[in-house]
């Protein structure tokens, strides 16, 4: 049972260290996606959770004037200027609590209502 259980937890930090690696590639797969399609703002689904919205909106701040990323779970990530307003506007609309500073800002909704959110952002930058 012991050898069993050790073998069961390297194969387990194996997983973790794939899936890692598969997050970083998707991650950078995001950003140059992002950098093909849109100059100054955008707002986009994705399918991160709140570590790495948030690693990746920090990271994105310098390139975009304003963004959202909104994870597939209902946490969403605002940055630029205007932030905490579009954050708390978001929540409201998916049903969840948002909030931040001025030119970064975040929160959680409901993950039924993520298009209700994106398109919400979408309007409150002035795309599409």
């Amino acid at each position: 049972m012991p050898e069993a259980v050790e073998r069961f937890f390297y194969e387990w930090k194996d997983y973790r260290k794939k899936v890692e690696k598969l997050k970083k590639y998707q991650i950078e797969e995001i950003k140059r996606e992002l950098r093909e399609k849109h100059s100054e703002k955008f707002a986009i689904i994705v399918p991160l959770e709140m570590k790495e919205l948030s690693a990746l909106g920090r990271e994105l701040m310098g390139e975009f004037k304003q963004g959202v990323l909104i994870g597939e779970d209902g946490s969403f990530v605002v940055f630029g200027k205007g932030a905490r307003e579009i954050a708390m506007d978001i929540a409201q609309i998916t049903g969840g609590k948002g909030g931040g500073k001025e030119n970064f800002a975040q929160g959680k909704g409901e993950k039924e209502r993520i298009k209700e959110g994106l398109n919400r952002a979408k309007e409150l930058l002035g795309i599409e």
